[in-house]
């Protein structure tokens, strides 16, 4: 097939022809200095090509209908990198990100979120394996950290929620029902062996008066306002008083 030059208004395409519109092996060459090299079919890029963008941005693979389709690989300009699969220009199916801090996913992804079954690293080590929906931890899956940290449950939206089994570096244990990343009904297991059995009650739906009864002389409220409570401190200083409402000790 002949070699043309075609103009429009941001560029031009030199290659293979088919009816006035670029058909078969060619070169797009924009104005903003981006370029596409490869294959296309009725005036659109279909098939295998390389996209650059001006930034440094580059894609490899296969296209369909103008859209990225099929098989690829895109390295962005900060270093962040995708390999896997494509479905009308979104990440679709099988494929791993590799953000430019380190952090990494390898899973299922749907219209360009993460969806399915997947695992997700940060760079300090903290790791999620399991089931994605709509790009947030959603179903059953497992939570670590290197520091012996573990949470094997239900997510929903991003949060603990459901049951789960929480596991402290220490060897305290939290068995039972999580809403919105927060302890409501269960067990407790110090290192010591002794246990907690009871409902745990947000402390942020308590007054301060009410907390300040409930806690007693601790350094949970700070200038007679409340203070934000990790689950450690939920574990070891709330637990210690809320039992005497919500629960029981077994020995």
């Amino acid at each position: 097939m002949k070699k043309e030059t075609l103009t429009f208004d941001n560029g031009k395409y030199v290659g293979e022809v088919k009816e006035g519109k670029a058909h078969g092996k060619g070169t797009f060459t924009f104005e903003d200095g981006s370029k596409y090299i490869g294959q296309c079919k009725d005036g659109k890029q279909h098939g295998q090509g390389t996209f650059m963008w001006a930034d440094g941005t580059k894609y490899v693979g296969e296209y369909k209908d103008g859209k990225k389709h099929g098989q690829g690989t895109s390295i962005f300009s900060d270093g962040a990198k995708y390999v896997g699969q494509w479905k009308d220009g979104e990440y679709h199916g099988q494929g791993t990100f590799t953000f430019d801090d380190g952090a990494k996913y390898v899973g299922q992804w749907k219209d360009g979120d993460y969806h399915g079954q997947g695992t997700k690293t940060q760079p300090d080590g903290d790791k999620y394996v399991g089931e994605f929906k709509d790009g947030k931890q959603h179903g059953e899956g497992i939570f670590t950290r290197l520091d012996g940290t573990k949470y094997v449950g239900q997510s929903k939206n991003g949060e603990w929620h459901g049951q789960g089994t929480l596991t402290l570096d220490d060897g305290a244990q939290y068995v039972g029902q999580w809403k919105d990343h927060k302890m409501q009904q269960g067990t407790v297991t110090y290192p010591s062996g002794n246990k907690y059995v009871g409902e745990f009650k947000d402390d942020k739906q308590h007054t301060d008066k009410e907390l300040s009864h409930m806690l007693g002389e601790t350094n949970m409220l700070e200038n007679g306002k409340k203070a934000t409570t990790t689950d450690r401190e939920l574990t070891y200083l709330l637990v210690e008083k809320l039992k005497k409402v919500f629960g029981k000790m077994v020995s």
